[in-house]
């Protein structure tokens, strides 16, 4: 092969992964991945914002403050009024009660999250230190999406075998 050919190939080669790292990029930020307003959830204010309707007073040790603290935010649903999930782990807690202590039950059901382990507010981390929290955080959310994925894939799956059943019947 000639050096011109192989620069053509190379070229060719180099727009073609251009092209599908671009594909790429446009299918995560097309399944909203990428958010701006998922990276505000990295700071305790914006999480804090999230609790509109929370079903207990600051009176009570679960209340919103503490619960932002302790990084979750709210996310509820009709059958859920008080379900909450925290911006790292991605792990989903509901069916909390007045007395339960954000952080307690956090470091109970989600004992590896990274931010449990900074002991220390996101504003304060380092460069290095934010990046590992992020990278933490990524894993758990394509853990997180993933799981749904497969989900979806196991109903899919139930309502094809039964539709095939009724055409053998």
């Amino acid at each position: 092969m000639s050096k011109r050919s192989r620069k053509v190939s190379k070229k060719k080669s180099q727009k073609e992964n251009n092209e599908n790292s671009i594909k790429i990029a446009n299918e995560l930020s097309d399944n909203q991945i990428f958010r701006k307003e998922e990276y505000s959830m990295l700071f305790t204010d914006y999480r804090l914002k999230t609790f509109t309707d929370w079903p207990f007073d600051e009176d009570n040790s679960c209340n919103p403050y503490a619960l932002a603290s302790a990084g979750f935010y709210h996310i509820p649903t009709n059958e859920e009024p008080d379900a909450t999930r925290c911006f790292c782990c991605y792990k989903d807690l509901d069916g909390w009660e007045p007395d339960d202590n954000p952080w307690e039950e956090h470091r109970k059901h989600s004992p590896h999250c990274a931010f449990l382990s900074l002991n220390k507010s996101v504003e304060k981390l380092t460069v290095d230190e934010f990046l590992k929290l992020e990278c933490e955080r990524q894993k758990n959310k394509l853990k997180k999406l993933f799981h749904i994925k497969i989900d979806e894939l196991k109903h899919h799956g139930k309502n094809v075998r039964m539709e095939m059943a009724k055409i053998n019947k």
